[in-house]
């Protein structure tokens, strides 16, 4: 399993607009790009900042993007908020999973604080 593990910095006032907008695009990215979803992690000390990990099964189907072309209006709208809503963000690490012990739990896909 390969993971991206990605760092945004929040425009003040947009976290819920950024957090509505990050959950369509990973729908998205699963969707048409192949991806096994992302959890997104605000930080407890910089309140602006959040870090995400995305997984996905090789580092060939994270890096072949040929399905972005596939995302809808409505999806691509979405990561235009996305982008909107961000001072910056950053792509941290690139890593191959080597040992697993991420206990998955009962919680649904789909949370929300």
């Amino acid at each position: 399993m390969y993971v991206a593990i990605y760092e945004f910095e929040v425009k003040p006032g947009c976290a819920q607009d950024f957090e509505r907008s990050w959950a369509a695009v990973t729908d998205a990215i699963c969707e048409h790009r192949g991806s096994l979803g992302s959890r997104l992690h605000r930080s407890a000390d910089r309140p602006n900042v959040y870090v995400a990990y995305a997984q996905w099964p090789s580092a060939d189907v994270y890096h072949d993007e040929t399905g972005m072309g596939q995302f809808t209006a409505e999806q691509q709208m979405a990561r235009q908020r996305m982008r909107d809503s961000l001072m910056r963000s950053e792509t941290l690490h690139l890593v191959e999973v080597c040992d697993d012990r991420l206990v998955a739990g009962d919680s649904p896909r789909k949370t929300t604080r």
